[in-house]
C-alpha cells in the first residue's frame, strides 16, 4: 500500500478508537445513569411509602423541599402546601428560635433530638421527635427528617406522673442496683425521709430497707424482671430513728 493508504489506516483507526472510547464512555454513562435511577427510585420508595412521616427541608431556608404521604397525614397540609411553607410554620411563635439555633448545631452523622412541639393544619398541638441526617439535595444543604408522634406517650406519662405525685399510696422510681431516683410524698413520709434528700441523690434502697429483707426485695425483683410485676409481699422499711414500718409492697419492672 502507498502513502495515502497509510494515512487512511491511520485515519480510520483514530475514527474506530474515538467510537470504541465513545461507546465506552456512553456505556460507563448508561451504567452510572441506570444505577442512579435505581438509588433514586429506591429513595423514592423507602421515603413516599414509610410508614413514618419523613421531610427534606433547605438548611438555610428552612423551606420544604419534600414530604411523603406520611407526613400529609399526620399534619393535614398537602404536599404542595408543604412545598410552599418553611418549618417555622409549623412551630409555635416563640420556639422559633429556638429552631433555628438547633439547624444551626453543626450535624455528624445521625441525630436525635425533641421532643418538640408542632401544629397540624386545624392548629391542633403535636410532640415529636426527631432524627435527622444532612444530604445534599439538587445542590443544595438540605436535612433529611424523620418524625416520631410521642403526642399520646407523653400524655400517658403525665397522667402517670400526676398519679404518682398526688397518689394515696407511697410510690418510688429506682434501679435494680438500689439507688431511688424519685418518690412521691407519701413514700417520703413513710419512711421518713426528705425531699431535700432524695434530690441529692443520697436515698438508697439499704438506707431505707432493714438488712434482713434486702435479700427478699432481691428475689422479688428478680421476680419482677422475669415476669413484670411481682406478687404483692409483706415487709418492712426503716425509718432514720430505727423505726420500723410494716408495709404491703411490690415491684414492677
Amino acid at each position: 500500500f502507498g502513502p495515502d493508504a497509510v494515512l487512511l489506516l491511520e485515519e480510520l483507526a483514530r475514527d474506530v478508537g474515538l467510537a470504541l472510547d465513545l461507546a465506552d464512555t456512553d456505556a460507563r454513562r448508561s451504567s452510572a445513569e441506570a444505577s442512579l435511577a435505581a438509588s433514586e427510585a429506591r429513595y423514592r420508595k423507602l421515603f413516599e411509602e414509610n410508614p413514618a412521616p419523613m421531610w427534606v427541608f433547605d438548611v438555610e431556608t428552612l423551606r420544604f423541599l419534600d414530604a411523603n404521604e406520611a407526613t400529609t397525614a399526620l399534619y393535614g397540609w398537602s404536599r404542595e402546601e408543604l412545598l410552599a411553607m418553611t418549618l417555622r410554620e409549623l412551630r409555635p411563635p416563640e420556639d422559633v428560635p429556638v429552631l433555628e439555633d438547633d439547624v444551626l448545631v453543626p450535624r455528624t452523622g445521625i441525630r436525635r433530638s425533641g421532643p418538640w412541639r408542632h401544629f397540624r393544619k386545624d392548629g391542633s398541638e403535636l410532640r415529636v421527635e426527631i432524627v435527622t441526617y444532612d444530604i445534599d439535595f439538587e445542590g443544595r444543604a438540605a436535612r433529611l427528617v424523620l418524625a416520631n408522634d410521642v403526642t399520646e406517650r407523653l400524655r400517658a406519662e403525665e397522667k402517670l406522673r400526676v398519679f404518682f405525685d398526688a397518689g394515696l399510696f407511697g410510690a418510688i422510681f429506682g434501679s435494680v442496683d438500689g439507688r431511688v431516683f424519685a418518690a412521691n410524698d407519701e413514700f417520703l413520709r413513710i419512711v421518713g425521709r426528705s425531699r431535700a434528700e432524695l434530690d441529692a441523690g443520697r436515698l438508697d434502697w439499704a438506707d431505707i430497707t432493714p438488712p434482713e429483707w434486702l435479700p427478699v426485695d432481691a428475689e422479688r425483683i428478680a421476680e419482677a424482671k422475669a415476669a413484670g410485676v411481682c406478687t404483692p409481699y409483706e415487709k418492712e422499711y426503716l425509718r432514720p430513728d430505727g423505726t420500723r414500718v410494716p408495709v404491703l409492697g411490690g415491684f414492677a419492672l
